[in-house]
Formats: structure tokens, C-alpha cells, sequence
């Protein structure tokens, strides 16, 4: 009895204190932030997953679509996606950003964000008509069929903004990557189908409203709203006056990521534009797998944080360094590797492509590494900030890119948009950086210790497979060999010289995948 008494106390008293620590607001703020955090983690980590699985989707599908189609298909995809990539960028004009930095009140502005993203996709897709019909005799192509298809997209996308609000803001991650599991699957076997029943260019943007389609339908069952009959017209100034500047640098990084291939396709053939246009994707590849990932989880986790800028700065440092430790060495193997890859899988068709994805990949690894600043910016919802930001590093993209075209063609247009991620895009990263107050060398360190220690990984593993060229061949083994060498040279070196950044990349892995077994046993 005596026993039996003393363990009730006891566990009255543990009960008692419990509620003391937590109400304590200093302990409860740093639970709510471990919370986020692991949280957050967990996200990367689901991500990542469909990260994997898209990588490995996207290889399988490029290979099937590059032997099936020409290089000229390639080109005119991509001329297609110069006339609509600025008007999808308006269709997604910040109302994404602006729902989840109201994550209390999201569903308060659910009905004013769904009616306004329905009418921009409309504009968007009406705006890419016209558009089509003014560049079809510039490139001296027509693409008006090609572009009313994926324009027809365009306000069925916009129909799925609240919901992915509501998932993101949420961090139901999971949610997410079983829908976009499920798209990676569909669009590449209806692409490559499209592809060998000769469809050509068209392949690629059929698939794109049908897709749509069917987001928009799983995120209704998962994640449902309810929507009124009023658009709620009054409240649009607000939101707009909040998006505007969004709206504004989604249309900057709009002409940037598309004044490439519309400078070089005023200037060279649609063959041409297909081997740059085949290059880019196979090098963005490490860009999507994990920088776009980390700042769908890094956003919302920051947004939550909006009174703290201590912390969110320290927690934005930290993400980049996570990020630069994974992407550099994943570029830097990517370009060396480029050559015996495309010569094993598809022979001589692509060869003039292999220059092109080895300048890209360098290039391609600085500019990812700035996406966790980009995120930051916008969670402090500094959008005006941002877009004079970004303004000021895109003025001498155009100019850089007409003479590289100019003078070297497709290689002078890889150089410069390169040479313009691996100078300007570190840049806006310290313009984010300096208003935390803090050191710039901790900034500088994030870029070069991991690229460092990637290109002397990279260079030992391409010298050591070049003095064995004899014995291990230019194929198969060559890439496993320059692939392994490079990845445990890596490995070591980040092991010596920046033991912080492998432990991190470390803990945060075993603690992610943790919780998400937890959340799987739940």
C-alpha cells in the first residue's frame, strides 16, 4: 500500500512539473520549434524519397524520349515553353506564398485566393495565345498548336492552390509526395506513349492538362475546401498588394530561365535548340531533386518563425549549408560522368549535347544553394526586397547570353548562363545574408568548402579512371569507377575539413528518417 502510494505522488508530482515546463513560454517556444523542426526534416526526407524516385523516372523517361524523338522535336518543346513560361508564372502569382504565411487563417482567404488563381490562370492562358501567334513567325516555327494545349492547363492548375496551401502549411508532406509520386509515373508513360505512336512535339504537352486534371481531383478528395459562389472581388486589392512583388520577380525569373533558349532560337536552328534544350534537362536534374524540394519544406517552416530573425537567418544558413554539401558533389560527378553516359546509352545522336551538360552541371550547383536565401526572403515577406534583388543580378543575364550566342553558339550560351549562376546567384545570396547581421565568411564557407572539396574529389576520381583507361575501358566501369572514387573521396575529405557539415547532413538524416518511420507506425 505504502508503495502504491508513494509511485501515485510521484506521478502526480511528474504530471505537476510537466505542466509547469510548459507553461513556461521560453520552453514551450523552443518545443514549438523543435516540433517545426523535426517536422521540416521529416519533409526533406519525404521528399527526397520522391526525389529519388523522380530522378529515376525522369532518367528512363529522357532516354526513351531522345532515342524516339529528333533533335528538332527537343527544339521545338522548347521554343514552345519560351512563349508560356512567363504567363504560368503569372498564373502563380505569390497567392501560394501568401496562404501559407496565413497558415492560422488559411481557410478565412480560401475562397479570395481560389477565385483570383482561376481568373489569372484564365489571363495566363489567353496571354500565351497571343503570345504564340506573335513568336511563330519569329522563330520562323508555328507553335500556336503546341502552345494552346498547355495553356488549356493553365486555370486547371490554378484550381489547386488552396489545397496545396493547406498540405504545405501543414507540413503533410507525405500527401504530397504520393500525388506527385503518382504524376511521375503517369506523365512519362504518357509521354514516351504519345512519343512512339509519333506525335512528335506534341508528346510532351499533351500530357500537361490531362495531368492537371488529375491533381486537382486528389487534392479535392485529400485535402477538400469549400469554396463559395462569391469571388470575394473586394478583398482581391489585398492580396494583390501583397503578391504584387511577387508577381514581379516570378516574371524576372521568368525571362531568366527562358532567355536562353529565345535568344538561341532567334539565332540557330530548331536542332540546335534541341541539343541545348536536351542538355538543360538533364542538368537541372540534381537542381529539382533537391533544391526545389528544400525550399517547398524550408518556406513554411521559416514562416512560422516571423518574429524570431535571429533565427530564422541562423535556420536559413543552416538548410544552405545542408544543401551545398549534397548538390555540389551530385553536379560535379553529373559533368564529369556526362561523356561516357551519353555515348554508352544513345551512341553519336547526342554528342553535341555532352559539352553543354558538363558546363551546365558547374554552374547549375551555385545557383541551388541560393534557393534556401530565396526562401528566407519570402518568408520574412520581403517581397519587394526580393524583386529589386533579383532585378539587379538578371541585367546582364539577356546581354550575356545574345553574345555568347552570338559567338559561340550553343557552348557560348551554356558559358554564360553558367558563368552567370556560379557569379550572381552567390550574390543575391550575401544580399539576402547581410541583413541578418551576421559574419559573411560563415555565408562564404557554405559555397566553398563543399565545392572545394567536390572538385577534388571529382578531379582525383577523373584522373585515377584516366590512368586506368586501359584496364577499366570508356563504359560502364569507367562511370562506376569515377562515380564510387569521387563519392568516398568526397565523403573523406568533408569528414576531415568540415566535420560540422557531415555530421549535420548525418544526424538530420537518422533523425528525419526516424520520424517518419514513427509517422508510418502511427
Amino acid at each position: 500500500m505504502f508503495g502504491a502510494g508513494t509511485s501515485r505522488e510521484s506521478d502526480q508530482s511528474q504530471v505537476a512539473a510537466r505542466i509547469n515546463i510548459m507553461s513556461d513560454p521560453a520552453h514551450s517556444a523552443k518545443a514549438v520549434s523543435l516540433d517545426i523542426g523535426n517536422k521540416a526534416a521529416t519533409g526533406i526526407v519525404w521528399l527526397l524519397v520522391q526525389s529519388v524516385f523522380a530522378r529515376a523516372v525522369s532518367v528512363f523517361s529522357q532516354i526513351a524520349l531522345a532515342w524516339v524523338l529528333s533533335p528538332s522535336d527537343f527544339g521545338k518543346i522548347a521554343l514552345a515553353f519560351t512563349v508560356t513560361t512567363l504567363p504560368t508564372f503569372l498564373a502563380s502569382s505569390g497567392t501560394l506564398e501568401f496562404l501559407i504565411q496565413r497558415h492560422k487563417a488559411i481557410r478565412l482567404w480560401s475562397t479570395t485566393v481560389f477565385w483570383m488563381s482561376v481568373c489569372l490562370g484564365i489571363i495566363s492562358g489567353t496571354l500565351m495565345g497571343i503570345l504564340a501567334m506573335i513568336a511563330s513567325p519569329i522563330y520562323g516555327t508555328d507553335l500556336k498548336g503546341l502552345v494552346a494545349i498547355i495553356a488549356l492547363a493553365a486555370p486547371i492548375s490554378a484550381a489547386s492552390t488552396v489545397s496545396i496551401a493547406i498540405l504545405r502549411s501543414s507540413f503533410r508532406f507525405y500527401l504530397l509526395v504520393v500525388i506527385g509520386t503518382l504524376e511521375l509515373f503517369l506523365a512519362p508513360i504518357m509521354t514516351v506513349s504519345l512519343a512512339l505512336l509519333d506525335f512528335g512535339a506534341y508528346s510532351f504537352v499533351i500530357p500537361i492538362p490531362v495531368i492537371a486534371a488529375f491533381r486537382v481531383i486528389i487534392l479535392c478528395y485529400f485535402a477538400p475546401v469549400r469554396i463559395a459562389a462569391s469571388a470575394n472581388v473586394r478583398r482581391w486589392p489585398i492580396v494583390m498588394g501583397r503578391a504584387s512583388a511577387m508577381i514581379g520577380t516570378r516574371l524576372v525569373q521568368a525571362a531568366v530561365a527562358q532567355a536562353d533558349a529565345t535568344i538561341l532560337g532567334a539565332l540557330a536552328s530548331e536542332a540546335v535548340v534541341g541539343y541545348y534544350s536536351f542538355a538543360v534537362k538533364v542538368a537541372v536534374q540534381p537542381v529539382t531533386m533537391l533544391a526545389g524540394n528544400m525550399h517547398s519544406v524550408v518556406f513554411p517552416a521559416l514562416s512560422r518563425f516571423a518574429d524570431e530573425p535571429t533565427r530564422q537567418y541562423e535556420a536559413a544558413l543552416a538548410a544552405s549549408r545542408l544543401l551545398a554539401t549534397i548538390i555540389f558533389p551530385i553536379c560535379f560527378v553529373q559533368a564529369a560522368v556526362a561523356d561516357p553516359v551519353i555515348r554508352l546509352i544513345f551512341g553519336v545522336k547526342w554528342l553535341p549535347a555532352i559539352p553543354l551538360i558538363q558546363i551546365l552541371s558547374i554552374g547549375l550547383a551555385f545557383d541551388a544553394v541560393g534557393w534556401a536565401f530565396s526562401a528566407l526572403i519570402q518568408a520574412r515577406g520581403e517581397f519587394r526586397r526580393d524583386l529589386i534583388y533579383n532585378s539587379a543580378i538578371a541585367l546582364p543575364f539577356s546581354g550575356l547570353v545574345f553574345l555568347g550566342a552570338s559567338y559561340g553558339g550553343a557552348i557560348g550560351v551554356a558559358t554564360a548562363v553558367s558563368g552567370y549562376y556560379t557569379l550572381c546567384h552567390p550574390l543575391y545570396s550575401w544580399l539576402v545574408f547581410r541583413r541578418g547581421n551576421l559574419p559573411t565568411r560563415r555565408l562564404a564557407v557554405v559555397y566553398m568548402r563543399p565545392s572545394a572539396a567536390a572538385a577534388i574529389a571529382v578531379g582525383a576520381a577523373l584522373w585515377l579512371s584516366h590512368s586506368l583507361e586501359t584496364a577499366v575501358g570508356d563504359g560502364l566501369t569507367k562511370i562506376i569507377l569515377t562515380v564510387g572514387a569521387s563519392g568516398l573521396g568526397y565523403m573523406a575529405i568533408v569528414y576531415f575539413l568540415d566535420r560540422r557539415s557531415y555530421n549535420e547532413l548525418q544526424s538530420r538524416t537518422v533523425r528525419a528518417l526516424a520520424g517518419a518511420l514513427a509517422r508510418r507506425d502511427l
